[in-house]
């Protein structure tokens, strides 16, 4: 008989061991037909090779891949957490009621909320944090408020959003009380949304400095919110009508030059009417450093 090749037989005996294993041929069977188409050499019998090949082994399986980050990292959206979209939402409805009212003739809301320097309450210097003087105000705090919250959110949470506002409110409350002078302060407006936008600025403070990173990126990012940010919620025009200098009337009077204009900003942060700022700054600086404590839980 004709030797076949040795591609031949590999392909008879793997037939024939798929055939054994569904039971097609028996072990006899398959000695038989290997002998047949052998080229005389003897060979270990099938049965054998079936009993000594190992069987194969499961291996572990791969971890599933890990979804892939988005490039450039999360960007901040303009979907906010609940506890942010909360306040929002209070300052929000605290001023549309007042607003409606004041057009009914009804007791206005924010003058309950409100200092009132003739019968000081003490618990009008939390809830006049969500008193607002009109909707420009409203509209420039909430805006610095919803984004800049998201910043301190991812390490503070809504809670820490929450105790950041309410503490840099409360700090320039008492600020502005204690360095205000008397004339000034005896005016019932003139405290009115200083507790709100003192807020406002210690939340975009406190996301300042969370979010710090040394990198040229986030530098240029800081350049441009504060130069946004800080000349827009430093300004109260609706102060000067009640006699309190801020900076609006420090850095009017400059000569137009940078040199004029820094000097005014100097002199304008120093006036009692900016006490509030130093007040609000102070609370942002108690919550950058409750943020930074370590964490007891991690240290076990």
């Amino acid at each position: 008989m004709p030797r076949l090749p040795l591609c031949t037989h590999r392909s008879t005996l793997r037939l024939v061991r798929a055939s054994a294993n569904n039971g097609d041929v028996s072990p006899g069977d398959v000695d038989s037909i290997l002998q047949k188409y052998s080229s005389g050499v003897p060979a270990a019998s099938a049965s054998q090779k079936l009993q000594q090949a190992p069987a194969p082994t499961p291996g572990p399986r791969a971890p599933a891949a890990a979804p892939a980050a988005p490039a450039g990292g999360a960007a901040l959206g303009l979907a906010a957490s609940t506890g942010v979209a909360a306040l929002v939402l209070l300052n929000c409805g605290v001023f549309l009621a007042a607003t409606l009212a004041a057009t009914l003739g009804k007791s206005p809301l924010a003058a309950s909320m409100a200092i009132n320097p003739s019968a000081v309450k003490w618990w009008s210097f939390i809830t006049s944090a969500f008193v607002h003087h009109n909707l420009e105000q409203l509209g420039r705090n909430m805006f610095v408020v919803y984004f800049f919250s998201q910043m301190v959110y991812k390490d503070l949470g809504s809670i820490g959003v929450w105790f950041t506002y309410l503490l840099c409110a409360l700090g320039a409350n008492l600020a502005s009380w204690w360095w205000l002078p008397g004339a000034a302060k005896a005016k019932a407006t003139t405290m009115l949304g200083l507790a709100s936008t003192g807020g406002a600025l210690g939340i975009f403070m406190a996301a300042l400095v969370l979010s710090f990173r040394l990198s040229l990126g986030w530098l240029v990012g800081a350049a441009v919110c504060c130069s946004f940010v800080l000349l827009n919620l430093l300004y109260n025009p609706h102060m000067l009508a009640n006699g309190a200098s801020t900076l609006a009337t420090s850095t009017a009077g400059s000569s137009g030059s940078v040199a004029g204009w820094l000097g005014g900003f100097k002199s304008g942060m120093l006036a009692p009417g900016m006490a509030w700022t130093w007040g609000a700054l102070a609370g942002a600086a108690v919550v950058v450093l409750l943020a930074r404590l370590p964490d007891p839980e991690a240290a076990k």
